[in-house]
């Protein structure tokens, strides 16, 4: 029995989520994942803890994190997309992606 996630096969590929890192690396989060962004931080992210399911490369982890959330826990199937603890790094250009 197929799942959901078995009908996009292999859609976000390790080459996929490479581009998508490198692309957030160069220009920051897309402009609807800033809008969700920006709209959690007004609720207000100070020492909350985010459960993101699916969130590939880890982007939303990173920026609410970085805005004063206290953890970030990720959980994906596909375990060739970078995670938020080397997110981080790799941002800052210190971890090789």
């Amino acid at each position: 029995m197929a799942t959901t996630t078995d009908e996009f096969g292999d859609f976000y590929d390790e080459r996929r989520a490479a581009s998508d890192l490198k692309r957030y690396r160069e220009k920051g989060p897309r402009p609807w994942t800033e809008m969700l962004i920006e709209s959690l931080k007004a609720e207000g992210v100070e020492g909350a803890t985010l459960l993101d399911i699916g969130g590939g490369v880890g982007v939303i982890d990173h920026e609410l994190v970085g805005a004063g959330a206290a953890s970030a826990h990720a959980w994906t199937h596909r375990p060739h997309t970078l995670r938020p603890q080397r997110l981080k790094a790799s941002v800052a250009g210190t971890a090789s992606a």
